[in-house]
């Protein structure tokens, strides 16, 4: 679970869950920069709760595959960032 309200950056939290092929419920600031599945973004207050008990009472068999930690480090590999960043804004 990762309820940040504020922040900069990549959130070494939802990394961690990412590379260990754990589902995390998270506020869209903690999930900025990374690629999570929608269903684990809570938008407010209620829609975190609501997004941690669905994950918890989600049979294992429902959860997101997650590549683990090999794609967590392809996906923040320097290349990636430095193409992200060469894109124009908009």
């Amino acid at each position: 679970m990762a309820p940040l309200r504020f922040g900069a950056g990549v959130k070494g939290k939802v990394i961690d869950c990412l590379a260990a092929g754990l589902a995390c419920a998270c506020t869209p600031v903690a999930a900025e920069g990374l690629d999570v599945p929608p269903g684990w973004i809570g938008y407010d207050a209620a829609g975190l709760a609501a997004r941690i008990l669905a994950l918890h009472e989600a049979p294992p068999a429902t959860l997101p595959r997650l590549p683990g930690a090999a794609a967590v480090a392809a996906a923040l590999a320097a290349a990636v960032a430095t193409a992200r960043l060469d894109r124009p804004a908009g």
